[in-house]
């Protein structure tokens, strides 16, 4: 702590305040970054194990295992969700909010049900 030398008294007590509350700061600001990769890793398979245990639930005996129909939808959801996130910016909801808000109408025209205003991917 060479920045630190050479002070005495009422500064030397204000650095040390201040240093503490930026290690604190900077605990806290990587715990927040490791607990959203955590939950999102986490919330990434919720639709994928949600979806494979409906298709699962609705056609036990011909359906094969639980895992290789969980395999099959996370091939094929994970990549569509996250290129929808990707191409709105990670507004997908918000855009789909506004869209169904506004009555279904962006701009002079209607927006299908189920597609977010200005998104794309519907057509």
């Amino acid at each position: 702590m060479s920045h630190i030398r050479g002070r005495s008294g009422p500064d030397l007590q204000r650095l040390l305040v201040i240093s503490q509350r930026l290690r604190l700061r900077e605990r806290l600001f990587w715990a927040r970054i490791v607990a959203s990769l955590a939950g999102g890793a986490v919330l990434s398979f919720a639709v994928p194990t949600l979806i494979t245990s409906l298709v699962w639930m609705w056609s036990w005996p011909s359906a094969g295992s639980w895992w290789g129909v969980f395999w099959l939808s996370s091939g094929a959801l994970l990549p569509l969700l996250y290129a929808i996130e990707l191409r709105t910016g990670g507004d997908f909801h918000m855009n789909e909010l506004r869209s169904r808000q506004a009555g279904g109408q962006v701009g002079n025209e209607a927006v299908p049900a189920g597609c977010g205003a200005g998104i794309g991917v519907c057509g």
